[in-house]
C-alpha cells in the first residue's frame, strides 16, 4: 500500500497542474530513462536472491514455447508477486522499488508549494519507511538500493537544472548538455524557457481551453 501510494502520487500531482503537460513528459521520461538504465545493470550484473522466501522457476534449456509462455504470464499479471507472476529473478541491480519511491518523493517537493514543508516531510518519511521495509523484507540488497537512490537524485537533478536555466542548453562548452539524451530533452523542452511555475487549476479543463494554442512558458516561479 505504501508503495502504491508513493507511485501513484507522481503521476497524479500534474493532474491539478496548470502545466501538467510538461511536468508530466518530464515524469515518464526520467521513468523511462532509469528503468532503460536498469535493464542494463541487470544484464551486466546477476545477483543471487536476497532472501529464502524468494521462489525462482527453473531455467528452460531448448524449451522455446516455455519461455513464451512465462513472457505472457509475467505480462499478463505484470510482474507481480500478488498476481503470482514474478517468478524470474535476477532483477535486483538496482532496486526499481527505490526508484519509484525516490522520483515520487523528487517531484512532489519541487512541483509543491514552499509552504508545504509539512507535507514534504510527510512525502520523505513514507519514502524512507518504504526504502526500510525494502531492506527489511530482504527484496533487495543494500547496494541496490544505494545505486537506486544515487541514479535516481542525479538524472532528476541533472534535468531539472538544464530544464531551469536556459544559458546551459545553449552554451557550447556546457558539460551538461553532453548526455546521449539531450536531444530527446531539447524536443521536450523547447517550449520551456525558465522553472515551471507551481499554478494549480482543475483537473479537468473547460472544453474552450482545448482550443488554446501551444504557448510558451516564459514566467518564473515565485519562491
Amino acid at each position: 500500500m505504501l508503495l502504491l501510494l508513493l507511485t501513484t502520487l507522481p503521476l497524479s500531482l500534474p493532474l491539478s497542474l496548470l502545466l501538467r503537460s510538461i511536468i508530466g513528459r518530464r515524469c515518464f521520461f526520467l521513468i523511462g530513462t532509469l528503468y532503460m538504465y536498469r535493464c542494463v545493470t541487470m544484464y551486466i550484473t546477476t545477483l543471487p536472491v536476497p532472501g529464502k522466501h524468494m521462489v525462482c522457476a527453473p531455467k528452460l534449456y531448448n524449451d522455446s514455447t516455455g519461455k513464451i509462455w512465462r513472457i505472457l504470464r509475467l505480462i499478463s499479471g505484470g510482474g507481480l508477486s500478488l498476481t503470482g507472476s514474478h517468478i524470474m529473478c535476477g532483477d535486483f541491480l538496482y532496486s526499481g522499488h527505490t526508484v519509484m519511491l525516490t522520483l515520487s518523493y523528487l517531484f512532489i517537493k519541487e512541483y509543491s508549494p514552499r509552504w508545504m514543508r509539512w507535507y514534504h516531510w510527510l512525502c520523505w518519511l513514507l519514502s524512507a519507511s518504504g526504502v526500510v521495509c525494502i531492506l527489511i523484507a530482504h527484496e533487495h540488497y543494500s547496494i541496490d538500493v544505494v545505486i537506486g537512490y544515487f541514479a535516481t537524485t542525479r538524472i532528476f537533478w541533472w534535468y531539472h537544472t538544464m530544464a531551469s536555466t536556459h544559458d546551459l542548453r545553449q552554451a557550447p562548452n556546457s558539460f551538461l548538455s553532453r548526455t546521449w539524451w539531450n536531444p530527446i530533452f531539447n524536443f521536450l523542452e523547447r517550449n520551456v524557457q525558465t522553472t515551471v511555475p507551481v499554478v494549480f487549476s482543475w483537473p479537468v479543463a473547460l472544453p474552450t481551453s482545448c482550443r488554446q494554442r501551444y504557448r510558451m512558458v516564459e514566467g518564473g516561479r515565485d519562491e
